[in-house]
């Protein structure tokens, strides 16, 4: 039998918490907390619009692989309402 890495992250507790758990809360602090440093940087080059703009197209690029994969599982009667939903946010 062959040890996995993720199985061991996955199945390793700490108390009742898995340690899966405690890396994805540290990776999200990380990206959450660097972003408002990120964009007061980014501010003294560029305008708020154009780093707003950047923002939104940077989730935009990573939430496509999730938006290409569950596509073809939404009903079609409710693609309409999830245009409608994107457009107006």
């Amino acid at each position: 039998m062959q040890i996995c890495p993720a199985n061991i992250i996955y199945n390793f507790t700490l108390g009742n918490t898995r340690l899966i758990n405690w890396i994805i809360f540290l990776a999200l602090s990380l990206v959450w907390g660097s972003s408002f440093i990120l964009i007061k940087v980014a501010l003294n080059g560029l305008s708020a619009v154009h780093v707003a703009s950047l923002r939104v197209l940077s989730a935009g690029v990573v939430l496509l692989p999730v938006v290409l994969k569950n596509f073809t599982a939404l009903p079609v009667k409710k693609l309409g309402l999830v245009f409608l939903s994107g457009i107006l946010g």
